[in-house]
């Protein structure tokens, strides 16, 4: 290997670990989905899945009076909802996942990510001043953020690399 060859992987390896630098410094709230669709637990499950075909996505948050109470995902559905006539007499309380984990939209990013990787979960619900803010899942896209430049592969910032 040349003298050119260590330089440029040298640059590469400074170029990463400012990418995993500012990554430790972002927060749950620059990076978590604002757009969040919601269902009350007393609505049927049908509502909730044609809402999740619509919008095309996998989860919607669970809220009542705009408090989150649970979560409801494709996986869930699949999983819980007979396949029956009854599927549309089911309310979405019958099949949410409660209740939610939720943190402050202060909290830095690792933490959130270490969180969901200690309790299995892949979607956090964010909330300020008692009420949904936004959700944050695990596959966050860094592009997201005005603070960071280029995508950084996840595993950079994880628990066992800080």
């Amino acid at each position: 290997m040349g003298l050119f060859d260590h330089f440029i992987r040298a640059h590469r390896r400074k170029k990463i670990l400012n990418g995993v630098r500012t990554l430790r410094n972002l927060t749950v709230g620059e990076v978590m989905s604002r757009y969040v669709i919601t269902v009350r637990p007393d609505d049927e499950v049908i509502k909730a899945a044609t809402k999740m075909i619509a919008e095309d996505i996998s989860c919607i948050a669970v809220v009542d009076n705009e408090v989150p109470v649970g979560i409801i995902s494709e996986r869930d559905i699949l999983k819980r909802v007979p396949l029956s006539k009854k599927v549309f007499a089911m309310r979405v309380s019958e099949v949410m996942r409660k209740p939610i984990l939720t943190v402050p939209p202060t909290m830095k990013l690792p933490e959130a990510m270490a969180l969901m990787a200690k309790n299995s979960i892949r979607r956090l619900a964010v909330v300020e001043n008692g009420k949904l803010a936004g959700l944050i899942t695990q596959r966050i896209s860094p592009r997201r953020s005005r603070r960071t430049s280029r995508r950084t592969p996840w595993s950079l910032i994880s628990p066992c690399a800080m």
